[in-house]
């Protein structure tokens, strides 16, 4: 059994998975990892414009006559701004040369095509300069970087419609144990319905990953045909229940048997505590324990960011947010410990003080937030600043 920290220095120096590239439409491209570096080809703005609807003024003339208008999208590069004239020009559109401020309509008045200005301007009022946000050359967006609304906006200004970016691996999401039963089927008294592979397909597609859901692994002779073929066809696989050491628990065996690499098989962590991570056939094995709780927490906490790192992106440490803890903590057995609790405005409350069963699933309906801790804390004292984290994550490329 190895701690979580060493765990999590495992799963951050996995070799990288060898995905291929594609060009995608910037329609799709939300989610999907940058392969290259992308420069800004043409300046934002691309030329002086105007922030306001108002008057293209030059400070200089206190009353000038209103000439003409310039409207967005009109080409006014061959337009000049004369001694006392004043033009009426609309938000976005080209500044004349000569320009030096734009009065806004609200703070003007015209009579008899003579503007005044009641409020005194600065020079560059109101004018947005040509390269004051993004300058020709200038780094748009980085090779590893997942794309998001933020990029994608920038992307589109330069024209892109097609980005280049890495394929995403295909995940394949087992679930696993006889007691289990598929959701629309009858379940008996001594069964239990599939709770985990739906909870861990929703989060895989929270976080942008590609899966597909292959089905309840039995505890016979099947299992071994199917992770075999499995680990041929997917480059993840991400397991529940199966994990542990009881009679029924034979992922491990059958890896082993098949020369699997097992990075680690438990860690020192409550709840999460069976957790394996293996390879095979160049697939990934992520073996998250059956119990619900421990299932989910452990793919946000553990698994999530590994899966950042090894599609390629260069962001993959969580974000943690500070807080203050609403309540005393105490620990245990020198062990790492996930808290569920509620973050609101830089407080966190840990949900029950920490004591709720590893099966229970309502618990993350009743939360939002999860702090770890690992083996050297034994306390958290009341209002003491700590680090958590929300259920979808932001990263950091440390």
């Amino acid at each position: 059994m190895i701690s979580l920290q060493e765990a999590l220095d495992i799963n951050f120096n996995l070799p990288k998975l060898t995905l291929d590239t594609q060009e995608i439409d910037i329609f799709e491209a939300q989610g999907y990892i940058l392969a290259q570096d992308i420069y800004i080809k043409r300046a934002l703005p691309m030329f002086d414009n105007s922030a306001m609807d108002g008057y293209a003024i030059n400070l200089a003339y206190k009353n000038p006559k209103v000439t003409r208008t310039i409207l967005a999208g009109q080409d006014a590069s061959n337009i000049t701004l004369q001694d006392n004239e004043a033009i009426r020009i609309m938000t976005g559109a080209m500044l004349p040369k000569n320009a030096n401020a734009i009065a806004p309509f609200e703070i003007t008045s015209l009579q008899d095509g003579i503007l005044s200005i009641q409020k005194e301007l600065h020079q560059g009022a109101n004018i947005r300069k040509k390269g004051e946000e993004k300058q020709e050359g200038m780094l748009l967006a980085k090779k590893g970087q997942v794309l998001d609304f933020r990029d994608i906006g920038l992307l589109a200004s330069q024209g892109y419609n097609k980005i280049c970016v890495y394929q995403k691996p295909l995940i394949g999401v087992f679930s696993s144990g006889d007691e289990i039963k598929e959701v629309g089927e009858d379940a008996l008294s001594h069964q239990i319905y599939n709770i985990n592979a739906p909870s861990i397909c929703a989060i895989l597609k929270q976080y942008n990953h590609h899966y597909q859901y292959l089905g309840i692994l039995k505890d016979n002779e099947s299992l071994e045909e199917k992770i075999l073929t499995a680990s041929k066809k997917y480059q993840i696989l991400i397991t529940s229940g199966g994990a542990s050491v009881g009679d029924a628990d034979l992922l491990e065996k059958i890896l082993l048997k098949h020369q699997a690499n097992i990075y680690y098989h438990k860690i020192n962590l409550k709840p999460g505590k069976p957790i394996m991570v293996a390879k095979l056939n160049q697939c990934y094995f992520f073996c998250l324990p059956g119990n619900p709780l421990s299932a989910i927490l452990n793919l946000l906490a553990l698994v999530i960011p590994t899966l950042q790192r090894l599609c390629n992106a260069n962001a993959f440490y969580p974000l943690m947010l500070k807080a203050k803890c609403q309540e005393e903590l105490n620990f245990k057995n020198n062990r790492s410990n996930i808290i569920l609790g509620n973050y609101h405005r830089g407080i966190f409350t840990p949900h029950k003080n920490g004591k709720y069963s590893p099966s229970a699933i309502s618990v993350f309906q009743e939360c939002n937030s999860f702090a770890i801790f690992d083996e050297k804390f034994t306390q958290i004292h009341k209002n003491q600043e700590i680090d958590i984290l929300l259920y979808m994550m932001s990263f950091t490329t440390k």
